[in-house]
Parts: C-alpha cells; sequence; structure tokens
C-alpha cells in the first residue's frame, strides 16, 4: 500500500474543508448567510469522505490498494444516492431551495470522485 498516495488523498480533502471554512467564514463576515450554508454542505461532504477514507484504510485489513480504492469509490454511489433521490423530490414539489443543496452535495462529491481517481490512478 502507498502511504504517501492515502497521505495525497487526505492531503487533499482536509485542504478543501480548510479552504470551504475560511470561504464561509469570509461570507458570514460579510453578512451572506446564504452563500456561507452553501460553503458549510460543501465542508459537511468533503468531511464525510475524509472519514470514509479512514474507515476504507482501516477496514482493508490486507492494506491492498485496489481493495481500498473499490471500498472508497463504491461509497461515492451509495452516499449520493439519497442525495440524488431528495433532488428528484425536491424538483417534484418545486422546492428550489433544497433542490440547491442537494445540487451542491452532488457537485462535491463529483469533484471529490474525479480528484480521488486523479490521484490514486492505478495504484
Amino acid at each position: 500500500m502507498n502511504e504517501q498516495t492515502q497521505n495525497a488523498v487526505f492531503a487533499y480533502l482536509i485542504d478543501e474543508i480548510a479552504a470551504c471554512q475560511r470561504r464561509q467564514k469570509e461570507l458570514l463576515a460579510d453578512n451572506r448567510d446564504d452563500e456561507a450554508k452553501f460553503e458549510k454542505i460543501r465542508t459537511n461532504v468533503f468531511d464525510i469522505f475524509k472519514t470514509v477514507l479512514s474507515v476504507a484504510i482501516s477496514t482493508v485489513k490486507s492494506g491492498s490498494s485496489a481493495e481500498i480504492k473499490d471500498f472508497f469509490l463504491q461509497k461515492t454511489e451509495q452516499i449520493p444516492a439519497n442525495w440524488k433521490i431528495a433532488y428528484a423530490k425536491a424538483a417534484e414539489h418545486g422546492d428550489v431551495e433544497k433542490m440547491h443543496y442537494e445540487s451542491i452535495k452532488l457537485e462535491a462529491i463529483a469533484e471529490i470522485r474525479e480528484t480521488f481517481e486523479t490521484i490514486w490512478g492505478d495504484k
């Protein structure tokens, strides 16, 4: 298992969490509460998947890079499935605010998955 690759993914997630929190504080200071809430949602998604990566690494006893990658990628499909359902229900009811919240989550996970695959590669 390439610990350097794991650390690179963790660093990416931690950096994104910090950036979202920084933007959230700046927006709150400018009394832009709605936009700050959007950054809070992004922060939560990045934090969830930082935890998922930790669980993947500790759960896969063999330390197999391929198994860790599979575990993580499976969760990037499984967890957002509920967000997709929530988005569809919000669309049915014309709840634009809820649709926007769910789309922020879905955009964040797409970004996480793409960056994870770039960093992890075929390792």
